[in-house]
């Protein structure tokens, strides 16, 4: 499995109002790919790999490694 996103907000004052929140505009772009393998009948190994790119907080590497036991 692989795949793409985009998320992403925009707060921005259009008038002058009363509220304290800040202006600010946040988007990250993140790429993925994961795998499953069965090893046998009652134990699978998934493993994956995540690149986040955030515009404020910069790059994220996240790697994924699970395994599942099926009684």
């Amino acid at each position: 499995v692989a795949g793409l996103n985009l998320n992403g907000e925009n707060f921005s004052k259009k008038s002058p109002d009363s509220s304290l929140l800040p202006e600010y505009a946040h988007f990250t772009l993140g790429a993925f790919v994961q795998d499953d393998w069965r090893v046998n009948s009652k134990w699978t190994i998934e493993t994956g790999i995540r690149t986040d790119y955030h515009n404020r907080y910069g790059a994220f590497f996240l790697p994924r490694f699970s395994l599942l036991f099926k009684p």
